[in-house]
């Protein structure tokens, strides 16, 4: 990582050199001579991004630059980064290889993310990150996870990403949360004047020589002003320059020619004269006996061709030469897809068009030569997806994956890569309509549940396996819906509960709990790669679980049906004689199907709610299932009236919830907010010591939980036991003049109208020094009534110790509550509630 700035006096320049094979990328010298020609969209982005600093980030955000190839977007990214680096603190992350891609403990991204924090905390403001290189795959996958980490821990900083795309799949990235804005460049610079004229009066002598009758040899020097290619009224001309070259070479120089054309398309590789001299090293003759350099290979080249190639010197590198086409095969055959969403690399989508057969003996004798466990298990997808396809092939090839020499640091990728493909073989036989009966759709079943199993991991952190197993049941309760139970939804919902075989007996209950640990995953897992996708993945998962049984089905407070499907399982459980053990199995399935309903659970009425709330007692304190505790502690926190929960009661829930699942954060999350009410009712000498230990116990587990700062519960004004707690939705329901986008509103929010709903406290400002040498002040509150400490909420803006307040001042406030503890929102130095008065 590039460290480029003159705002900060202390960094010193500090290079990470990864890179193979570079490209012909602009340099800084070029850009301080203004070698470059300036841009229309370039004024934008850097009028976006500068605006976004100078008003000051509130977390970390993306903003892309999206380009074809050759069409100058990374020399718009390092102008906008050179025309700011004196102001802010800028970086360039260059990935060059796709070595990357398996990041799997991810100490790639954490490595990073740990230098820009650190970058930010050195310079004491937001730095600005060009991200870029030569595999969009990776820039947006390694991108995506650093804006989540750096969120996670607090850090502010803008990443600015250079992605190869196009207009049409622009909609797909701005649902990305993280990213802020999507700029296009354009491919003709016909479409803006102004850029036309800048280029034409900036490289005037160029073009007038190019576009005339001589063909002399700097013709060809044309690739080394791409933007020559964008104009309209030279791109014959291109053309026919590039047939007379390759015309004017013969032999081995125009077969070399073709290989680099060819290695430049399908491997991404712009200069690969080492791999050249690999493939083409019997053909070279040198006269004296001293050793062949990469200078020795360009007497091979005619001026066109090296033009062509647009070489830079790379280092010789220092692996086996075996070593040396592994990256070179991983780009043919797994990542070079130039940015599309397409199963496997351009190179192969292609040759499967033209012969999937072909294809296949290609992509196997790779993975033979390589030995490699990512080309073995790449392969075999490919022989499972096409047509037809190829299971017995695909399956020897996974296994030869997990023999290969680098296998152990990917094994949970081949064991998710094992789990697609024998479900694909799984569905291929039930299309077929070779599944004749349950026992042979068990057996197909659980060897594919066994693989998915293989590929989790505890805590779980990885969502796909889990998306993998609820597709095997899906798969599961559309071959008995169609076949034993003849397409009924009721007559498949009291088979599945009652009559079938164990195994699938609670197969649809916990696919919900799998698709809840999934959003959790999404929620709390700060290195994802694409959480937006994985969440769209369960949504789309969960549909199905209910439409299967009930096609429209929208559980919500208004009046529904006689035969809606929560009377069905009403009615099952009443039937005389009905197991206990399927009883308990349907009131999970209501339970699920209320939960996974169109509207927020603290939008239903009362009634439903209370319905809830008994299923959900009867499921976790009389049959022990806790893995739905958490539904219940925020489905308690919503009834009020007879069936309000007690703070005992909660307390007596969170308790047994901490003895089933000790690795989570949130029942010593919902302990800590008891306990914290006890103490705001004056019982601080008996709760404190219990509300130490909790949070420091929550403050533990959530370390790296991604929306640990996220406020998530507020200390209501009124209620009684645990309904003196509201959601978020709750606040803010009905407020249509708080917009976040409105710093004044969102001030006047807190500090005035959220009174209505919540509890005004008081406390007194304590200011703390950092232990580090930098000796930085942060305030905080304590609360009057126990001594216990308050963040800070971040819009507080209470100004400065000793210039806006003494140390010891009395302060108003509304409390919430994240994973670190309790915040101090909205803070007053006079109330707002007479009773404080």
């Amino acid at each position: 990582m590039n460290v480029t700035s003159a705002s900060c006096k202390n960094v010193v320049q500090t290079t990470y050199t990864w890179t193979s094979w570079m490209g012909n990328l602009i340099s800084l010298v070029s850009l301080y001579d203004n070698h470059d020609a300036r841009r229309q969209i370039e004024t934008d982005i850097r009028n976006h991004v500068q605006r976004l600093l100078d008003q000051g980030l509130t977390r970390s955000v993306i903003v892309e630059i999206r380009h074809s190839p050759g069409t100058g977007g990374s020399t718009i990214a390092r102008r906008v980064m050179w025309d700011l680096h004196r102001t802010y603190p800028c970086a360039i992350l260059e990935l060059m290889t796709s070595r990357y891609y398996f990041d799997e403990d991810n100490m790639l991204s954490t490595k990073f993310a740990d230098r820009i924090s650190a970058l930010e905390e050195l310079c004491h403001t937001s730095p600005l990150i060009l991200i870029d290189g030569k595999h969009s795959g990776l820039i947006e996958a390694l991108s995506n996870k650093l804006v989540r980490m750096l969120c996670n821990k607090g850090k502010r900083a803008l990443l600015l990403r250079c992605k190869h795309g196009s207009k049409s799949t622009k909609k797909a990235t701005q649902e990305s949360s993280h990213v802020h804005h999507v700029f296009d460049v354009n491919v003709k610079l016909e479409d803006s004047l102004s850029d036309l004229n800048e280029f034409q009066s900036k490289y005037k002598e160029y073009i007038a020589q190019s576009l005339s009758g001589n063909q002399g040899q700097k013709l060809c020097r044309v690739f080394h002003f791409p933007l020559l290619a964008m104009m309209e009224e030279f791109q014959p001309k291109l053309k026919g320059i590039i047939e007379d070259t390759l015309d004017e070479m013969g032999g081995i120089q125009q077969e070399i020619a073709m290989v680099v054309a060819f290695l430049q398309k399908y491997a991404n590789h712009v200069t690969p004269a080492l791999l050249l001299y690999e493939a083409f090293k019997g053909y070279i003759r040198v006269s004296s006996d001293t050793p062949i350099t990469y200078k020795d290979i360009k007497h091979l080249f005619t001026e066109h061709l090296l033009n062509l190639m647009v070489p830079t010197d790379p280092p010789r590198p220092k692996e086996e030469k075996h070593e040396c086409f592994v990256p070179l095969f991983e780009e043919l055959f797994l990542h070079n897809k130039y940015g599309q969403k397409i199963k496997f690399s351009i190179l192969f989508e292609e040759l499967k068009r033209m012969d999937s057969e072909h294809a296949a003996r290609i992509f196997c004798e790779a993975a033979v030569k390589t030995n490699d466990a990512a080309v073995y298990a790449n392969a075999a997808r490919f022989l499972a997806k096409k047509e037809p396809p190829s299971f017995s092939k695909a399956k020897y090839l996974i296994q030869c994956a997990f023999k290969a020499n680098n296998s152990k640091v990917r094994m949970r990728s081949l064991y998710h890569t094992k789990g697609p493909v024998l479900f694909h073989e799984m569905k291929r036989e039930i299309h077929s309509g070779l599944v004749k009966d349950l026992k042979k759709l068990e057996d197909l079943a659980s060897v594919v549940l066994k693989a998915y199993h293989e590929a989790r991991n505890f805590p779980p952190t990885y969502p796909h396996p889990l998306i993998g197993e609820v597709e095997v049941w899906l798969a599961c309760i559309e071959w008995i819906m169609k076949n034993p139970c003849n397409r009924d939804s009721n007559r498949t919902l009291k088979f599945l509960t009652n009559q079938s075989p164990s195994f699938f007996r609670t197969c649809v209950s916990d696919s919900f709990n799998l698709l809840d640990v999934v959003d959790e995953i999404c929620q709390s897992v700060p290195n994802l790669t694409d959480a937006e996708e994985t969440q769209r993945l369960s949504n789309s998962a969960r549909l199905p679980l209910i439409s299967n049984f009930k096609r429209g089905l929208s559980v919500t407070g208004r009046q529904r049906n006689a035969d809606d499907l929560l009377e069905a399982c009403k009615a099952l459980c009443s039937t005389p004689n009905f197991p206990r053990s399927s009883q308990v199995e349907l009131k999970k399935l209501q339970a699920h199907f209320i939960l996974s309903g169109d509207d927020p659970i603290d939008s239903l009425n009362r009634e439903i709610l209370e319905y809830l709330l008994r299923l959900l007692e009867d499921l976790v304190l009389a049959e022990n299932d806790y893995r739905l505790a958490y539904h219940l502690m925020k489905v308690c926190v919503l009834v009020t009236g007879k069936r309000c929960y007690s703070l005992e009661q909660g307390l007596t829930v969170c308790e047994k919830w901490c003895d089933a699942y000790p690795h989570d954060c949130l029942p010593y999350f919902y302990q800590m907010t008891i306990y914290f009410l006890q103490i705001l009712d004056g019982n601080s000498l008996e709760f404190t010591p219990k509300y130490t230990k909790v949070l420091r116990m929550c403050q533990e587990k959530s370390q790296n939980h991604f929306r640990s700062t996220q406020s998530t519960l507020f200390v209501g004004k009124g209620g009684q036991g645990m309904s003196r707690l509201i959601t978020r939705n709750t606040l803010l329901r009905g407020e249509t003049d708080y917009v976040t986008d409105d710093s004044d509103k969102v001030t006047k929010f807190w500090r005035v109208d959220s009174r209505k709903k919540l509890l005004e406290c008081k406390g007194r400002i304590r200011v703390s020094e950092q232990s580090s040498g930098r000796r930085k002040s942060h305030p905080h509150i304590e609360l009057v009534q126990g001594n216990l400490k308050l963040y800070v909420g971040k819009n507080a803006d209470i100004g400065k110790v000793e210039r806006d307040f003494n140390s010891g001042t009395l302060v108003y406030f509304v409390v919430s509550f994240n994973l670190h503890g309790p915040v101090a929102n909205g803070i007053t130095f006079i109330p707002q509630e007479p009773s404080n008065g």
